[in-house]
């Protein structure tokens, strides 16, 4: 099966999406490292929040809860 054809099943009243197409569905993520381009972009975006919030013109300790929540993964 497709990746989009995985993704996009539409229901037809059976269940076309079972365990051979979620096992599929795994391994085609882990072969393209999907996880760790995901993580990276996680980064990019944690990093680019960083400097938004400290270029905010609010009270310093606003700012840090702020970043604290960034770093956090909240």
């Amino acid at each position: 099966m497709q990746f989009k054809e995985l993704t996009q099943i539409e229901d037809k009243g059976s269940q076309r999406f079972g365990k051979e197409e979620q096992e599929y569905l795994k391994q085609l993520a882990i072969d393209e490292r999907v996880v760790h381009y995901c993580r990276v972009m996680y980064e990019i975006y944690r990093e680019k929040a960083t400097k938004i919030i400290q270029a905010i013109p609010i009270p310093e300790k606003r700012k840090e809860k702020m970043i604290k929540l960034v770093e956090e993964g909240v």
